[in-house]
């Protein structure tokens, strides 16, 4: 499915910040609904998140688009769990 299409694009292209920063905004849209935001952290999706933002954390779009992506996951109780463990808190403090 499209979700796993963007995590895999986002781990094959690591250190480009364009494609992290769309990345990022498909997830976030993506994670709208609460099934898909299980799906996502299934996937690896709040580890890519997470890692999109450590990596550029100078890219302004990257960041914004990491946050809303980060906020719209927590929505859902497990979530907000695995995304402490992936480092989410640090990255956005």
């Amino acid at each position: 499915g499209g979700i796993e299409v963007v995590v895999g694009a986002m781990r094959r292209h690591e250190g480009h910040a364009g494609v992290q920063q769309q990345g990022c905004s498909a997830l976030k849209n993506l994670v709208a609904n609460d099934d898909n935001q299980i799906k996502v952290a299934q996937a690896g999706g709040i580890e890519v998140v997470v890692g999109a933002m450590r990596r550029h954390e100078g890219h302004a779009g990257v960041q914004q688009q990491g946050c809303s992506a980060l906020k719209n996951l927590v929505a859902n109780d497990d979530n907000q769990i695995k995304v402490a463990q992936a480092g989410g808190i640090e990255v956005v403090v």
